[in-house]
């Protein structure tokens, strides 16, 4: 981690039970941002006066400002549902690449749906043992996407560090949940974990086909837009290896922000941020995503 300014606080940031909280009475919030440019490439040397932050529509003023490369502790969360049984070499390959991105330091566990969400290898899986079990399964079954990220946002209450995100491959669609997606957002916008999701199209070209096509990517649209992550629909082998190698330098190569709230209130009530990228000399068409706000507890 490249420290930029000189100094931070360091209560500010609570670890709750249920994974990272940010506590306005610990007078810092921090947010991780990640940057990238109109080739969405990472953005790296930024400073803080290219950021601009606001917390329900005020402006706030940095506090602290980090480069941060920490490890991750990652869910790798795969759909083998029926649906996905003309793609399991693709969702094959975009675990595997998503794994060469990884530190040593990094902490990873699998979960696989189909009828059902299970966890197949607990927290602290190694990545060969994860590329073991993949050689071996097979599609089967309806599709329990929605309960597959709520398992996952469970098993990362226990993880190991603070930042915490989710590897998610998947057609995009649901035909056998508990959860209801509302349910699951409520569960995201507490977490602190952010979505990184790859969509591969199973439907074949069709007027009707492309509109359920497009209901599916909403879903994982709004996960990624409100967790700070990213989705990706893809439609070649080249788009899925490039879109898996992001994901994986995406989560670990963030900016950290911090800030004192102009108004620091603990009710508990749900509080936006927003982030505006100010590019530097020569500098076009970057764009930032962030975790879209945060509880005052």
């Amino acid at each position: 981690m490249k420290l930029i300014t000189v100094w931070i606080w360091l209560p500010f940031l609570c670890l709750a039970a249920d994974g990272v909280r940010f506590r306005a009475d610990s007078n810092l919030v921090l947010i991780p941002v990640s940057v990238t440019d109109s080739h969405d490439r990472p953005v790296p040397n930024l400073g803080p006066e290219n950021f601009r932050l606001f917390e329900d529509g005020v402006e706030q003023k940095l506090a602290s400002f980090f480069i941060d490369d920490a490890p991750v502790s990652v869910a790798i969360v795969l759909d083998f549902s029926n649906s996905m049984s003309g793609s399991m070499r693709q969702l094959r390959e975009a675990a595997s690449q998503f794994l060469k991105t990884a530190n040593p330091t990094d902490e990873f566990c699998l979960i696989e749906f189909g009828n059902r969400a299970r966890v197949t290898l607990g927290l602290g899986a190694d990545p060969g043992e994860i590329q073991n079990r993949l050689a071996f399964a097979r599609a089967a079954g309806q599709t329990a996407l929605i309960d597959a990220v709520v398992l996952a946002l469970g098993e990362l209450k226990h993880a190991r560090h603070s930042r915490r995100a989710i590897f998610l491959v998947t057609d995009g669609g649901d035909n056998n949940s508990r959860y209801s997606a509302r349910e699951l957002r409520g569960l995201l916008r507490e977490s602190g974990v952010a979505v990184y999701a790859i969509r591969i199209s199973s439907h074949m070209p069709g007027e009707a086909e492309e509109v359920f096509d497009r209901t599916e990517s909403q879903l994982l649209d709004d996960l990624a837009e409100q967790s700070g992550g990213r989705h990706y629909p893809i439609a070649s082998k080249r788009e899925l290896v490039a879109a898996s190698e992001k994901a994986g330098r995406l989560m670990r190569d963030q900016y950290l922000l911090g800030y004192a709230p102009a108004k620091p209130v603990s009710d508990g009530k749900y509080r936006r941020v927003q982030i505006k990228v100010l590019p530097a000399a020569g500098q076009h068409g970057l764009s930032a995503f962030w975790r879209r706000g945060y509880y005052a507890l």
